[in-house]
């Protein structure tokens, strides 16, 4: 059985608003569906063009290693687009919120080595290629679980934002 990862486990200490129940094993290529606490984001986010690709590329990985790339791959997507969301509300906050943001994108940036040490030393314990699709997974986890927040502040100054992602 899969672990269970509960919401903010890359966040130790953050309080809680989401929700993110593990989908069920039966469903690969799907994505950890996002709960806040605001309907009308959780809509927009739901169809966000990541997922989408993400799941069309997973559905045709065959082997572990293809979905471990695919994993790998959508990742470094989510990285990237935790840098533009990160700029983009940079823009658009004021300068009170600009300082605490920066403070809260900092403190996630010190966390990340040890988040991507703890799911590779999980992996190496559990051992087996399911373990390096987990990592895999968990880590582009990671990067989505932080665009999450950030977009969800975004869409509450901007709901038409777009994303960096192009397909």
């Amino acid at each position: 059985k899969a672990p269970n990862y509960p919401q903010n486990r890359d966040f130790p200490g953050k309080k809680c608003k989401k929700t993110a129940p593990e989908p069920p094993e039966d469903s690969p290529g799907q994505v950890l569906p996002v709960e806040t606490e605001n309907p009308g984001f959780d809509e927009k986010f739901a169809d966000n063009p990541i997922d989408q690709a993400y799941i069309q590329d997973n559905n045709q990985a065959i082997s572990n290693k293809d979905m471990v790339e695919v994993s790998q791959k959508y990742a470094e997507i989510w990285r990237e687009e935790v840098a533009y969301a990160y700029e983009t509300l940079l823009e658009k906050v004021s300068d009170g919120r600009k300082a605490t943001l920066e403070s809260e994108q900092q403190a996630w940036s010190d966390g990340t080595e040890a988040a991507l040490e703890e799911f590779r030393a999980d992996a190496q314990a559990v051992g087996g290629t399911m373990a390096q699709v987990d990592e895999a997974s968990r880590v582009m986890d990671y990067y989505r679980s932080r665009a999450v927040e950030l977009y969800e502040e975004l869409y509450a100054i901007d709901p038409n934002y777009t994303y960096h992602f192009e397909g």
